[in-house]
């Protein structure tokens, strides 16, 4: 038993260089195999190959002797594998937690009262402790990726891919996902392919495949890959604290001008999802349940602002109230001092740019540059360019390729450039760095200081904590939709109370004393 992929190419457009050529990689059944490399090395693409959504161009990718290249064979290369990919809406097939995750076990006839408990089973594997009739669209983005991975697991496949299913979530809810993917592997022999930015997750893998230039750069152990800096950095990638002699040092922050291009705030802000406002104020009924955001407060200048806090605790809908995409129920918005709903002049929002959790539901044009110079007015082409290579893409690369056949990383980066290229004088990112190699999200930092210094404040969404610390002027954090935290982001991040209620670990930078080592011990104790 074992997946085999042999001598492997696969392009997306003729004329360009292919995404894999001539691959040879093979993962005996029951391995666990980490794929590493910098966005676009193709490992979203081994994830396609593998369960058949691609047919290589040349070569052979096989499943336990099935290949997938054999129309007939799919259906049983589906049953022993299964993906879950970066972006969870991709895979949703119901309308709430139970459709979705039971879909799957429908579909092979399980009985309901075995069906009943294997939903419950997944669910409690990747710790989402939520009403099973709860609507897929009221769920974070972290729990939405939680129930596309619940969905595969009660499956029970012989093999499981993972492209970047932590990429969303808060640390907690991340060691929840990693220690049910290594309880699966470790007692249900499940083989698991797992594709990552985030080294530290994968220290205790059986192997490590480095890609490049699309073919298998380094093939081996953990402790052979991971202490070979030059070969890391090579790939765009960054070894875990405890590999390291020294942190790698975070940009540099600059002073940035008092005056604010926008001032935006937040007073006394609740929003409650359900019947919409308007229904609400007509029948002359009030909010039910627990409001999504909680009587918030905040004011925005020239900073970099990162909002923290587990899953589902508002941070999405906080921002959605800032770009007006939620009208509160109580409470008033204030841009540069005027509320655009009171004023009835929603077209004030349009000053506040918003880079979606998902940003890939931004992009619409045929090709790259005509996506990032919609809306552009003046020399559009140019500008287009210009706005490609901040964000680090080459626009004679990339900019005649079409948005949909990028990597998630690389359109993460094609609609920033797009919401950048339409002058925002504050911008809202949520998650930007998900997915992305270790140049790309440094170029992320450098753009958000650079705005920064220009007056345009950036309010950042954020599960990565270390990179909150180097980056951000202040931190928000965020619990069950009320702001219980705001200020310095190392005081914050070192109070105990906060990182017990939100399951943060000790992050090293904020004690030099900590040897290398230590850090990765006190977390798993």
């Amino acid at each position: 038993m074992s997946l085999i992929l042999s001598d492997v190419r696969f392009g997306y457009d003729e004329g360009t260089a292919p995404v894999l050529d001539a691959l040879d990689l093979t993962i005996p059944g029951g391995q666990r195999v980490a794929l590493l490399g910098c966005n676009g090395s193709g490992k979203s693409t081994i994830a396609r190959l593998l369960n058949g959504l691609l047919v290589p161009q040349r070569g052979r990718v096989e499943i336990d002797g099935l290949v997938t290249s054999e129309h007939s064979s799919l259906p049983d290369i589906r049953r022993l594998l299964q993906v879950v990919f970066q972006n969870p809406e991709n895979q949703q097939v119901g309308l709430t937690i139970f459709e979705d995750v039971a879909f799957g076990l429908a579909n092979i006839s399980v009985p309901t009262g075995q069906m009943i408990d294997r939903v419950h089973q997944a669910l409690a594997a990747v710790g989402l402790d939520l009403p099973i009739d709860r609507p897929l669209n009221s769920l974070s983005g972290g729990q939405l990726q939680r129930v596309a991975l619940a969905s595969v697991m009660a499956l029970r496949p012989r093999y499981l891919v993972l492209d970047e299913v932590t990429s969303m979530l808060d640390p907690e809810s991340r060691g929840h996902v990693l220690e049910s993917m290594r309880r699966a592997h470790r007692s249900g022999g499940v083989g698991l392919v797992q594709i990552t930015h985030h080294l530290d997750e994968v220290e205790d893998a059986d192997r490590l495949v480095v890609l490049r230039n699309g073919r298998v750069e380094a093939d081996g152990r953990p402790e052979d890959i991971l202490g070979d800096h030059a070969l890391l950095a090579e790939a765009g990638l960054e070894a875990p604290y405890r590999w390291r002699r020294s942190p790698t040092p975070l940009p540099a922050r600059e002073d940035h001008p008092q005056e604010a291009r926008l001032d935006a705030a937040l007073d006394g802000v609740s929003i409650h999802y359900g019947a919409p406002a308007r229904w609400r104020r007509k029948h002359r009924k009030p909010p039910t349940g627990r409001p999504s955001l909680d009587r918030a407060s905040l004011r925005i200048g020239a900073e970099i602002v990162a909002i923290a806090g587990r899953s589902g605790a508002g941070k999405s809908t906080l921002v959605g109230a800032l770009k007006g995409l939620r009208r509160p129920v109580e409470g008033s918005v204030a841009l540069d001092g005027v509320d655009p709903w009171e004023a009835r002049r929603p077209e004030l929002f349009d000053a506040i740019g918003y880079l979606l959790q998902r940003p890939e539901q931004q992009l619409f044009a045929p090709t790259v540059a005509k996506d990032v110079a919609f809306g552009i007015r003046e020399d559009p082409v140019e500008r287009a360019r210009a706005h490609l290579a901040a964000v680090g893409l080459d626009p004679d690369v990339y900019g005649e390729r079409s948005p949909f056949e990028l990597s998630g990383g690389q359109q993460r980066r094609v609609a920033l450039a797009g919401v950048l290229a339409a002058g925002p004088r504050m911008l809202i990112l949520d998650e930007p760095t998900a997915g992305l190699d270790l140049p790309s999200r440094t170029q992320v930092f450098r753009q958000m200081a650079d705005l920064r210094a220009e007056g345009i404040g950036v309010v950042w969404i954020s599960h990565q904590l270390t990179d909150i610390l180097g980056v951000a002027d202040r931190l928000i954090v965020l619990d069950a939709g009320t702001v219980v935290a705001s200020g310095d982001p190392a005081v914050l991040l070192a109070d105990p109370q906060l990182r017990a209620a939100n399951g943060w670990p000790l992050i090293p930078e904020l004690d030099p004393g900590v040897e290398p080592g230590e850090a990765l011990r006190r977390k798993v104790a």
